[in-house]
């Protein structure tokens, strides 16, 4: 349902509140206890099919990916996790510049022999978060049996929508955008690529290049 997310979803089983129906039965005193006075309110109008947002009938499905080409194929797995992380982190900031968060994360490995595998999660929530797109990346990736040597690999964001539109009473990357948002203001002071994430200043897989000479790390 709308509004719920992983936090408000448990808060809700633990008192065994499961179903919409379930919702419905609930006394409005037991859900505000649960979740809040506002939520409970919005969750009590959902259950009664009651919905305030709008119906889009001419919306036009957008995406946002970045790609990396390695010079040299690469086999070392912790440098191509690393290489997810960075191309999700350019991924979640182009949302972020455009208002948009990301209902579902999608990756592309091209192995050596140019065989191209894609898998791709649709997310609880939707998400501008660097981080959180550069987990589901990774456990995307970690769930392809193929262990050949890689030569490109992608991420993308899908199902976009408006940057929120869908909050729920906690907020689970609250640490994570503080930092991004701080990210997102130095690099526009520095410039883009000037200031990064401490972990990505090493050289990147399959590239053997040193980080420029300027950029800062921020983690």
């Amino acid at each position: 349902m709308w509004g719920v997310g992983p936090k408000t979803a448990e808060s809700l089983e633990s008192r065994g509140i499961r179903l919409i129906r379930d919702i419905r039965a609930t006394p409005a005193s037991a859900l505000e206890r649960a979740v809040g006075p506002a939520l409970a309110q919005r969750l009590g109008e959902l259950a009664e099919g009651r919905d305030p947002r709008s119906i889009e009938t001419n919306r036009v499905e957008k995406s946002v990916g970045h790609e990396e080409t390695f010079e040299i194929d690469v086999s070392d797995r912790e440098a191509l996790r690393s290489e997810l992380l960075r191309l999700a982190d350019r991924v979640a900031a182009r949302l972020r510049r455009a208002g948009w968060e990301a209902g579902t994360v999608a990756i592309k490995i091209r192995f050596s022999d140019f065989t191209t595998v894609s898998r791709s999660q649709t997310l609880p929530e939707p998400t501008s978060v660097g981080q959180r797109i550069g987990e589901v990346a990774r456990t995307l990736f970690e769930a392809i049996d193929r262990r050949d040597p890689i030569r490109l690999v992608g991420v993308r964001a899908e199902r976009l929508t408006d940057a929120g539109g869908a909050l729920g009473l906690w907020d689970d990357d609250a640490e994570w955008r503080r930092v991004e948002d701080a990210l997102d203001s130095a690099q526009a002071k520095f410039g883009s690529g000037m200031v990064t994430r401490a972990r990505h200043l090493g050289a990147r897989a399959g590239r053997g290049a040193a980080p420029h000479p300027r950029a800062h790390g921020l983690d």
